[in-house]
């Protein structure tokens, strides 16, 4: 198990190794498409859901339908980084603990900026949650690229 492992692991880093080569650039920029393709895909997945349960006819209060609504959009966003972002196959065991632990530190920042960008710097709700809305996703992209998803080990 532990060898088919390693032989999985080499053999994506050799491919991800020829497609860095002449290609880096468009490599990368298709891995930061598909990254967006993604986020579009979990946010729509998140919306959808967090309103149709949210609906009178569901009956669930809007707090649970939230809640139900991010844990979707979690694992269709992680899925989709797995093997759509960055095309990789198993090792859930290394790359989901990684996703939570950047998406619980992502949350935890963003949290942080509104609350010193309103509370401290006096800076106005909109203009703080669209630098948060332009910063997360970026944050996310590079922590995702650089060590969640990392072929280093």
């Amino acid at each position: 198990m532990v060898e088919s492992r390693d032989s999985t692991r080499k053999a994506a880093d050799t491919d991800r190794s020829h497609s860095h080569g002449e290609l880096g650039i468009w490599s990368r920029l298709t891995t930061l498409v598909r990254f967006g393709a993604v986020g579009v895909a979990a946010t729509l997945t998140y919306f959808m859901i967090t309103v149709v349960l949210g609906r009178p006819a569901i009956g669930l209060e809007p707090v649970a339908a939230n809640t139900i609504g991010v844990a979707v959009s979690l694992v269709v966003s992680y899925l989709g980084h797995h093997s759509f972002t960055f095309q990789l196959r198993g090792d859930h065991d290394i790359y989901f603990p990684r996703f939570m632990i950047v998406t619980a530190a992502l949350f935890a920042l963003s949290t942080a900026a509104m609350a010193i960008g309103r509370y401290t710097l006096g800076l106005d709700h909109t203009t703080v949650t669209g630098a948060i809305a332009v910063g997360y996703p970026v944050a996310s992209y590079l922590l995702n690229l650089l060590w969640t998803f990392s072929f280093r080990r």
